[in-house]
């Protein structure tokens, strides 16, 4: 008979050979949960192995399936598909109703996971000087602006095979390495780099619509962290914890200080230093933290990374890289004002409309930036016909349409 000790019950069992340490438990009058009846149908059994891992049985078939639904690390098991054969020391996890419910994660997104450490990359971004924008705007028109460029912001993040955490106010938290995606680090940099051409692809909009400048400060950091499900019900999120979180929250705050849109840390620098271009670098301790931080402005990808990612790692259904060109038969008289800067394209992403906000993502129709001469109205459409962009003769509507 195997001894075993209960914690936080401090109760010592007894376990016979080949008896499962459920069975055990409840034999000795443990107050042990088991929602589906000891047949690994859920995980309200578990047990964190405290001490004595090596006397315990390896996982069955069927606990491994469900360890790898819901991540479960080794030292969590299932106390229906554990037999122990020497001394052990376990911690009994679900003690009450709450527990019972948090544990239950049978049926949900895969995402739900009851916590695992490991090395993730963190990308924090806050749009800067959003006090003043919001103070300036109705709350209507900072709702719309922030869902616009969220929604710009999340197709990148998507397309890179990052995760995003959390939207607070104007901030956005994205997790990179989540499930372990081949390299994670350096997608977590070119998110940064490709979120602010996206930023630059909105400000003429912004400021044409609104009188703002618009602008995002982006800090990334790399370290181990705990990643897990939060909340209770369908309220339940994935996400991290941990000094990695905090360091990079404090990191896309320095952009301020350094003058700076971009920056990483030296522990992401020295993963991906072979594969970025370093614009500048600097010395300070950010906010909040104890030591001084050396940390870096990335510029780009070097050519050689650039064309390890010739499109967006992770595309989304409608990405207009496969999308046909829009052929528009009625030139549209667009009003512009003087100096400001447009930007167009053909990738029939901005409803027929002649000018790209860059919603679509990188693709090979890369937007044409024109600044308007003078105030007045331009001829435009997205017929492709036209000598000299985006400006239209109308000569395509003398060209016979191709036979069906």
């Amino acid at each position: 008979m195997a001894k075993v000790s209960v914690i936080p019950d401090n109760l010592q069992i007894e376990v016979a050979p080949g008896e499962s340490v459920l069975a055990a438990a409840k034999a000795a009058g443990v107050p042990i949960a088991s929602a589906c009846g000891g047949n690994a149908q859920c995980s309200t059994c578990r047990v964190w192995i405290v001490d004595g891992m090596e006397n315990c049985s390896a996982r069955s078939e069927i606990e491994e399936r469900l360890a790898t639904k819901l991540h479960l690390p080794s030292h969590l098991r299932l106390a229906c598909q554990t037999t122990i054969t020497g001394p052990a020391t376990l911690r009994r996890l679900v003690l009450d109703d709450a527990d019972l419910d948090i544990a239950s994660l049978l049926g949900k997104e895969a995402q739900a996971r009851v916590g695992e450490q490991k090395n993730i990359a963190v990308l924090f971004s806050d749009i800067a000087g959003f006090t003043g924008i919001s103070e300036k705007l109705s709350p209507y028109d900072v709702l719309f602006l922030l869902n616009k460029y969220y929604a710009a912001m999340a197709a990148i993040v998507d397309e890179n095979r990052g995760y995003i955490d959390n939207f607070i106010g104007d901030g956005l938290m994205a997790l990179f390495g989540v499930e372990n995606e081949p390299d994670f680090a350096l997608l977590s940099v070119k998110t940064g780099l490709e979120m602010q051409k996206a930023v630059d692809r909105l400000k003429p909009q912004f400021h044409s619509t609104y009188g703002i400048d618009f602008g995002v400060r982006i800090g990334i950091h790399y370290g181990e962290a705990v990643l897990g499900s939060l909340g209770s019900g369908d309220r339940q999120r994935l996400t991290a914890i941990g000094d990695v979180v905090n360091i990079a929250s404090r990191i896309e705050i320095a952009n301020k200080e350094a003058g700076t849109r971009l920056l990483i840390s030296e522990q992401l620098y020295e993963i991906v230093r072979d594969a970025i271009v370093v614009e500048d670098y600097v010395r300070l301790r950010p906010r909040g933290a104890t030591d001084r931080m050396t940390l870096y402005s990335i510029a780009r990808l070097t050519p050689e990374a650039d064309a390890r990612f010739p499109h967006a790692a992770k595309k989304r259904p409608d990405a207009a890289e496969d999308a046909p060109l829009v052929a528009s038969k009625t030139p549209l008289n667009v009003p512009v004002i003087a100096g400001e800067t447009y930007y167009w394209c053909a990738c029939g992403r901005s409803g027929n409309q002649p000018f790209c906000d860059g919603s679509h993502g990188p693709t090979r129709f890369s937007p044409l930036a024109w600044t308007a001469a003078k105030t007045g109205t331009e001829l435009l459409c997205l017929c492709k016909r036209t000598a000299k962009p985006p400006f239209c003769d109308g000569s395509h509507r003398r060209i016979p349409e191709p036979a069906a």
